[in-house]
């Protein structure tokens, strides 16, 4: 079995307000923490589903380019 890079995203499956959300996460490139770099916006009506959905996001990358625009500068006003 191989180990897992630091680097691999995690895929988290929880319930919140009565829905399923999924979110992934990846190691600080400082070696302490995570990073939430995608989750779902949407809730989901069983844990099967938002399982489905989040590692759908994970093997299409999508947690890539949702990383991304994260990343960008805020555009709030706060």
């Amino acid at each position: 079995m191989d180990a897992v890079k630091s680097s691999d995203p995690t895929l988290h499956v929880f319930e919140q307000d009565g829905e399923w959300h999924w979110g992934i996460t990846i190691d600080r490139p400082s070696g302490i923490g995570v990073k939430v770099v995608a989750f779902s916006d949407d809730g989901f009506g069983s844990e099967e589903e938002a399982r489905e959905d989040g590692e759908r996001a994970m093997r299409e990358g999508e947690w890539k380019s949702q990383a991304s625009r994260r990343a960008e500068p805020s555009r709030s006003s706060v």
